[in-house]
């Protein structure tokens, strides 16, 4: 037998059990598929340890959308600046061969380096806690034979692989 377990605040950051600061947070509603193999206090110990796990990724929805507005308002300026520059005359003929191409390559170069270093970031951060929690809920698993949790990840689609949400067995 298994039940999933749902973690609240994902999409949004600010769930109906999410912390203030927009963590995601692990349903508290004890399951009764545990009942008889695990104390309703052993349950909040649980809950507690994979809310612990699940504290970093909170800043990251801000951290993501910051990026994308700054990518935003980098390529408009960008191409503003390269507009003005063209109607306004001040560049002219071979200059103009030479610095149009460099900026219209260079900006765009380093606001990706930016975005990527930022997004590399995200990535450890959401690995670590993936990680994180497949080992808090091994820790649960060791402590009794009869019941074991696991995480699955489910996609905004509907997919799955072997990762995500939290669910026992």
């Amino acid at each position: 037998m298994s039940s999933i377990i749902a973690i609240h605040g994902q999409g949004s950051g600010m769930g109906p059990q999410s912390t203030p600061g927009g963590s995601p947070t692990i349903d508290r509603a004890f399951p009764g598929i545990l009942s008889g193999k695990m104390s309703e206090g052993e349950w909040t110990s649980f809950c507690n340890d994979v809310d612990k796990t699940l504290e970093p990724v909170g800043p990251i929805k801000t951290k993501i959308m910051g990026t994308m507005k700054i990518l935003s308002c980098g390529m408009f300026a960008a191409f503003a600046v390269i507009a003005g520059i063209t109607a306004s005359g001040l560049i002219q003929n071979y200059i103009g061969f030479y610095l149009y191409p460099v900026m219209f390559f260079s900006l765009p170069i380093g606001l990706f380096c930016f975005s990527r270093r930022v997004f590399r970031s995200v990535g450890a951060t959401l690995s670590k806690c993936m990680q994180d929690l497949e080992e808090a809920c091994a820790r649960e698993s060791a402590k009794r034979h009869d019941v074991s949790f696991h995480v699955r990840a489910q996609t905004l689609g509907g997919g799955s692989s072997n990762r995500g949400g939290s669910s026992n067995r």
